[in-house]
C-alpha cells in the first residue's frame, strides 16, 4: 500500500489503486463500509441493546469490530512510523 505520510490518514491506494482503509484489504474494505451502514435499531429508529439484537446483527456486530480494530492497529503503526519524522518537523521544533 501506498499513502502520503499523514500519520491520522484513514485511506490509502493499494497496488491496484483501490482505496481503501489503512490496514485492509479492498474487499475488507468494502465490507466494513457495508457493514459500518447498518446499524441495529428497533421501528422507532432507536439503538436495540445488544439482548435484544438477532444472532446475524451481533455476528455482523463481532466483524466490524474486527475490521475496525484491524484498521485502527494499523493506523496505529503509521503513526508510530512517522513519530521521528513529526519530530523534526519545524512545526514541532518550538517545542525543543
Amino acid at each position: 500500500m501506498t499513502n502520503d505520510n499523514h500519520p491520522y490518514q484513514v485511506y490509502a491506494l493499494d497496488a491496484f489503486g483501490n482505496r481503501v482503509r489503512v490496514g485492509l484489504t479492498y474487499a475488507e474494505t468494502l465490507e466494513f463500509e457495508r457493514l459500518d451502514a447498518l446499524e441495529p435499531l428497533d421501528d422507532q429508529g432507536n439503538p436495540l441493546p445488544w439482548h435484544a439484537q438477532s444472532d446475524d446483527v451481533r455476528c455482523a456486530e463481532d466483524r466490524w469490530f474486527e475490521l475496525y480494530r484491524k484498521h485502527e492497529a494499523a493506523r496505529f503503526q503509521l503513526v508510530e512510523a512517522t513519530k521521528p519524522h513529526l519530530a523534526r518537523s519545524r512545526s514541532f521544533s518550538w517545542r525543543r
